[in-house]
C-alpha cells in the first residue's frame, strides 16, 4: 500500500493566479501612480478574477489531493473525501498527457478518465506501480529520460 500526495491548493490554479496578480500589480500601478489605463486594466482583471474564481473553485473539488494504492485498488481522494475507486482490473489503459499541469490519465473500462497531475508525490513511482498491479505495460512520457544505449 502506497500513499501519494498531493500538496497543492486551489489558488495555485493559473487561471486563477494569473488574473489575480495581474489585477493587484495594476491597480497598485494605476491607484499609486495616478495612470487611468493601469487602474482600468487591474478592475477588468479583477473581475476576470471574480468570473473565474467559481469555475476554479468547481473543477478544485474534483482534483486528488492524494492518491492511494492497495492491494486491490486505487483510491483517489481529495482533502480525505473519496473521489473514485479503481480497482486494478477496471484500469484499461494508462496515458501519458501533457496539458497544463496534467501528467497522466488513467482510462478505466467504464466512465471518465482520471487525471493524475505533476505534484503528486514520487509520480513516477505511482505510475510504475500501478501499471504494474493493473498489468499494463508501463508508457515513457516526453517529459522522462529515455534510457540510453
Amino acid at each position: 500500500m502506497g500513499v501519494h500526495a498531493h500538496p497543492v491548493h486551489w489558488w495555485n490554479n493559473a487561471s486563477f493566479a494569473l488574473p489575480f496578480l495581474a489585477a493587484v500589480a495594476s491597480l497598485a500601478v494605476g491607484l499609486l501612480a495616478g495612470i487611468a489605463e493601469a487602474t482600468g486594466f487591474g478592475l477588468f482583471m479583477l473581475a476576470t478574477t471574480a468570473i473565474i474564481a467559481p469555475v476554479v473553485a468547481f473543477t478544485w473539488r474534483r482534483t486528488p489531493t492524494a492518491v492511494v494504492l492497495t492491494e486491490e485498488m486505487l483510491v483517489a481522494l481529495h482533502a480525505g473525501r473519496e473521489l473514485r475507486r479503481l480497482p486494478w482490473e477496471e484500469i484499461e489503459s494508462v496515458r501519458a498527457v501533457d496539458y497544463d499541469d496534467v501528467r497522466w490519465r488513467l482510462y478505466p473500462r467504464a466512465g471518465e478518465h482520471l487525471s493524475l497531475e505533476s505534484g503528486i508525490d514520487r509520480l513516477p513511482e505511482l505510475i510504475d506501480e500501478l501499471c504494474a498491479r493493473a498489468g499494463l505495460e508501463r508508457p515513457l512520457h516526453e517529459r522522462e529520460r529515455r534510457p540510453t544505449a
